[in-house]
């Protein structure tokens, strides 16, 4: 009797409680919300990409702001290239840059 009685109580619970509708927000890549998101989310994932190369390679110093713009750079250019793979993307475009033995060795050779 009392299961018979909570079963009741639940059907008349599930009967008056608002009907939710589950419905997902379709996500449209071109809208511009989206696409701020995305670019955000690449520059950090750059970021940290750069902080790690720059660990493990001698790299020559860029100031905090030069590397900001860098790997915002860098995330625009990714989001319009057809591009899919992000190390790939960010080993091409880091590969350019100089090590701190590269421009050490560039000096001396101007001398």
């Amino acid at each position: 009797e009392h299961e018979k009685r909570a079963e009741i109580r639940a059907q008349r619970v599930s009967e008056t409680a608002p009907k939710k509708e589950w419905r997902v927000k379709k996500v449209h890549r071109s809208s511009d919300k989206f696409g701020k998101q995305r670019k955000s989310e690449l520059a950090i994932c750059f970021a940290r990409m750069y902080g790690i190369k720059e660990t493990l390679e001698p790299l020559e110093f860029l100031e905090q702001e030069t590397v900001i713009r860098m790997v915002r750079q860098w995330a625009e250019e990714f989001l319009e290239s057809s591009s899919r793979d992000v190390v790939q993307f960010f080993e091409e475009k880091s590969a350019c840059l100089k090590t701190a033995d590269q421009n050490v060795k560039g000096e001396k050779e101007d001398e």
